[in-house]
């Protein structure tokens, strides 16, 4: 039976086969995993944390042609090195309100400085709740 916090997968036979060889294994011991659910439980966790870090890779790199300048009390400096710029961004009382390039909230100059600790805390501190769309970029 399946407990209220659990969900039950269904796998191909073979599949099962493979893994219930591999438990028997000295390997699989010496790892302490000695169930289906271990040996899956590991499995999905890495793999999530593998899609995890590759995607803040990319992110990373799609941010390299942007560096942290500066902060006050209401804007935030980037130097957008691409285009050889010194962007602003204004935040305000309700949020991220303009990027100075891109009269936009939403364009790569407001989710890179979302990924920068000082200027989120800044963004944060006036008290607002990021859409749910600006805030998988800060985690």
């Amino acid at each position: 039976m399946v407990g209220e916090n659990q969900s039950s997968v269904t796998f191909p036979s073979g599949i099962i086969k493979r893994l219930d060889q591999f438990i028997s294994t000295e390997k699989a011991d010496e790892m302490g995993l000695t169930s289906r659910p271990q040996v899956l439980i590991m499995l999905l966790r890495n793999f999530l944390e593998q899609v995890e870090e590759a995607e803040k890779n990319v992110r990373n790199k799609e941010f390299d042609n942007f560096q942290y300048i500066d902060k006050n009390d209401h804007k935030v400096v980037i130097l957008d090195k691409f285009s050889n710029k010194e962007i602003t961004i204004d935040i305000d009382d309700t949020g991220v309100h303009n990027c100075t390039n891109c009269t936009d909230s939403h364009c790569l100059h407001v989710k890179y400085i979302l990924t920068l600790s000082d200027a989120l805390n800044q963004v944060l501190s006036t008290g607002i709740e990021l859409p749910e769309k600006l805030m998988k970029i800060t985690t």
